[in-house]
C-alpha cells in the first residue's frame, strides 16, 4: 500500500531506525563536548558569571566552585565517559540519563556567560526524549502483558523530536509577525543588521565579506530582503512538516539557504539544528532501499542461489515492499 502524502512522518520506524537516531544525536553532543574547550571557562572572571537555567536555583556560594578548573574538567571527562556509554550501548539508559543531567550543567555554565540563545535547545530536549523513552520501553517490556496499543513506540521519538525542533521555529516566527509585523518586513532592518555584522571588532576567523557585496548591490539586497517574509511564513508553517511531504520539501528549500546566509552575512550558524533536519527525511524509506541494494548485490546474490528457501523469502520481501514511497 502506498503512503499518504499527509500520513504522520516517522509513524512506520522501525527498532533499527530508533538505533541510528540514538546513535545520531547523542553522537553531536559527543562532538560538541569533545571539541568544546569547556575548563577554559575558568580563566574568566568570576564577575561575569551568571548561570543560566536550573543553576540560576543554586546558592551564590557555589558558583566559583561551577567555574573552577578542576571541577570544569571533571565535568567534560564524565561527559565523554557517559556520552560513549551510550553509543556503544553499554549501561544504555543510565548512562543517557547522566549524560542529559550532565549535558544540562555544561549548558548552564556555558550560557552563564555572554547571552542565552537556542542553538543546542532543540538537540537537549531530544537526548531526553531519547533517554526517557528508553527507559519507559523498558519498564514495559517487564510486565507479563504489555499493553496493545495503535501507535508504533518506535515512532514516539523521532515525532516528539522533531515536534520540539518545528515548533521551536514556529514560535519564532509567530512572534516575529506578531510583535514585528510589517515594519520588520518593510524597513531597512536587514541592512542594520549586516551592517553592525560588519563593523564588528571581534570578527570570526572566516570572512568572505559577503555582507559588504549585498549592501552594494541593491538589486542583491532586495532579493534577500522579499525572501524574509517568505522565510516567516514557512517558519510558522513549520509543524505541518510533520504530516505533509509537501511542506517538508518546501521547509528544506528556504531554511537551508536561511541558515547558511545566516552564516555567512551575520556570522550565525545553527548547526545542530541543520543537522537534525535528517528527521525530516522519511527513515524508513531509505532503509527499504539501501536493504533492497543489499540483498539485489551480486555478492549476495551469488551466496543466495544456494538456498531456495532463503531465495524465495527474500523475493517475497523484495515485491511487498512500497515502491511508491517519496523520501521526503
Amino acid at each position: 500500500m502506498a503512503k499518504s502524502a499527509c500520513s504522520l512522518l516517522h509513524h512506520d520506524a522501525p527498532p533499527q531506525a530508533l538505533k541510528l537516531l540514538r546513535i545520531w544525536v547523542f553522537g553531536i553532543w559527543t562532538a560538541i563536548v569533545l571539541l568544546d574547550p569547556l575548563p577554559m571557562l575558568s580563566r574568566l572572571p568570576a564577575s561575569t558569571f551568571d548561570p543560566a537555567g536550573i543553576l540560576g536555583v543554586l546558592p551564590t556560594d557555589y558558583r566559583p566552585m561551577l567555574i573552577s578548573s578542576p571541577f570544569l574538567w571533571g565535568l567534560k571527562l564524565a561527559l565523554l565517559v557517559s556520552l560513549t556509554l551510550v553509543l556503544i550501548d553499554r549501561c544504555m539508559k543510565s548512562a543517557a540519563v547522566v549524560a542529559c543531567v550532565l549535558l544540562t550543567f555544561e549548558q548552564g555554565i556555558v550560557r552563564g556567560f555572554g547571552y542565552v540563545d537556542h542553538a543546542e535547545i532543540a538537540l537537549l530536549f531530544a537526548g531526553y526524549f531519547l533517554a526517557l523513552f528508553a527507559i519507559a520501553d523498558s519498564i514495559l517490556a517487564r510486565r507479563a502483558e504489555r499493553p496493545e496499543s495503535a501507535v508504533n513506540p518506535n515512532a514516539i521519538p523521532f515525532v516528539a523530536i522533531l515536534a520540539t525542533l518545528l515548533f521551536s521555529y514556529s514560535f519564532t516566527g509567530v512572534y516575529r509577525i506578531t510583535h514585528a509585523a510589517p515594519e520588520i518586513f518593510l524597513s531597512n532592518t536587514l541592512a542594520h543588521w549586516i551592517v553592525m555584522d560588519t563593523h564588528m571588532l571581534l570578527q570570526p576567523f572566516f570572512s568572505w565579506e559577503l555582507d559588504r557585496w549585498v549592501l552594494e548591490h541593491r538589486w542583491a539586497y532586495r532579493l534577500l530582503k522579499a525572501g524574509f517574509p517568505i522565510q516567516a511564513f514557512v517558519e510558522v508553517l513549520a509543524p505541518f512538516c510533520l504530516v505533509s511531504r509537501a511542506c517538508r520539501r518546501v521547509f528544506l528549500i528556504v531554511m537551508v539557504p536561511f541558515h547558511l546566509l545566516s552564516w555567512l552575512l551575520f556570522k550565525i550558524l545553527f548547526w545542530e539544528n541543520l543537522l537534525l533536519y535528517v528527521l525530516l527525511l522519511d527513515w524508513t524509506y531509505w532503509q527499504r532501499r539501501f536493504t533492497t541494494a543489499w540483498r539485489t548485490s551480486p555478492r549476495r546474490s551469488s551466496s543466495r542461489s544456494s538456498s531456495p528457501t532463503a531465495s524465495a523469502r527474500a523475493s517475497h520481501s523484495e515485491q511487498g515492499e512500497d515502491r511508491t514511497i517519496g523520501f521526503l
